[in-house]
């Protein structure tokens, strides 16, 4: 039996350097599409139908195994959608729902954000402008901003070097000159899109942290009771958003 591609889509702001967080055995031969520099110029429902070409092309034939981590996991269940009975499991980690499912944004870490990106995203795409500005002078500054409100086992992550260098890394690729993949999957993620669920046949599993205060557990728990699929439902005690990444057995 053939053994299923796996597929990872990084948070945002994130990238693939995210895949330094998993076990080494589990990130082996992972294929993580850079999608805040892919296709720039594209608008989100043909950017959608690129990556799912794009897919088809690198994996002409075989099962997939898609990963989503955080805002990744509209994605990967968008080309669960779209790719059908191709996609023999999903793992969601630490996944951002839509905000249909009415989470209150106000305790959200980054719920300011996705407020004006949703409300003002004119005024949200001046403040990337700034976020760019920002980590080109210091993206150590930057990842201190923003990690600011951690919990649970982030609170050690955000001391750790070698997360700190990687997670700069990814803050810089996403505010980047090139961030028209941010705006784009940002601008989009705060838009509805709650009826791309009923599409994802394919068995899903969740992993959440209970302290994660970037995407809050109810996320997941709402996620599970809408998805048609869960194979099964994670909450880590004591966990967060990127230490439940570590966590996730992918």
């Amino acid at each position: 039996m053939a053994v299923a591609a796996k597929i990872y889509f990084h948070g945002m702001p994130g990238s693939a350097d995210e895949l330094a967080f998993l076990d080494a055995g589990a990130c082996a031969d992972i294929w993580a599409p850079d999608r805040v520099r892919d296709a720039p110029q594209l608008q989100f429902q043909e950017y959608l139908t690129h990556l799912e070409l794009g897919i088809r092309h690198r994996f002409p034939a075989g099962p997939l195994h898609l990963i989503g981590f955080s805002l990744g996991a509209r994605m990967a269940l968008e080309m669960a959608a779209r790719l059908g009975e191709r996609v023999e499991k999903i793992d969601l980690v630490s996944a951002a729902a839509p905000l249909e499912c009415g989470v209150d944004l106000n305790a959200m870490a980054g719920g300011r954000v996705f407020r004006l990106a949703r409300d003002a995203p004119r005024r949200f795409a001046l403040l990337t402008t700034a976020q760019h500005f920002l980590s080109s002078l210091s993206s150590a500054l930057t990842f201190r901003l923003i990690f600011s409100s951690v919990k649970g086992g982030d609170i050690a992550l955000a001391k750790d070097p070698d997360f700190r260098q990687i997670l700069e890394r990814a803050l810089r690729t996403s505010f980047s000159s090139s961030r028209n993949g941010y705006l784009r999957e940002m601008i989009a993620y705060v838009a509805p899109w709650t009826e791309i669920l009923a599409r994802v046949k394919a068995p899903v599993t969740l992993w959440h942290g209970s302290d994660d205060n970037w995407s809050p557990p109810q996320m997941s728990d709402w996620l599970a009771s809408k998805l048609q699929c869960v194979a099964a439902h994670h909450i880590l005690d004591g966990q967060s958003h990127y230490s439940t990444l570590k966590r996730a057995e992918l």
